[in-house]
C-alpha cells in the first residue's frame, strides 16, 4: 500500500450512499424477507458441517455467519 491515496471522488460516492442513513429497523424492513429467512434457515442444515467447523475454529455460531451471508 506504499503508493496508496485518498480518493475524494469516492469517499464522496460512499458517503453519498442512502443506506447509511436509514435507522437498522428502516433498512431491516426492506432487507429481511420470507425467502431470505427460508434460504438462510436452509443453508444452515445443507452446510451444518462447515458452520460446525467454524464455530470451533473462529468462535462465530452459525446464525451470525449466514445472517452475514
Amino acid at each position: 500500500l506504499e503508493k496508496a491515496s485518498l480518493d475524494d471522488k469516492v469517499l464522496a460516492r460512499d458517503r453519498a450512499q442512502g443506506v447509511f442513513t436509514q435507522t437498522f429497523t428502516e433498512f431491516s424492513n426492506r432487507m429481511i424477507s420470507t425467502y431470505r429467512l427460508k434460504q438462510g434457515a436452509a443453508n444452515l442444515k445443507k452446510y451444518a458441517d462447515v458452520f460446525a467447523r467454524a464455530d470451533q475454529e473462529f468462535g462465530v455460531q452459525a446464525p451470525v455467519i449466514a445472517a452475514f451471508w
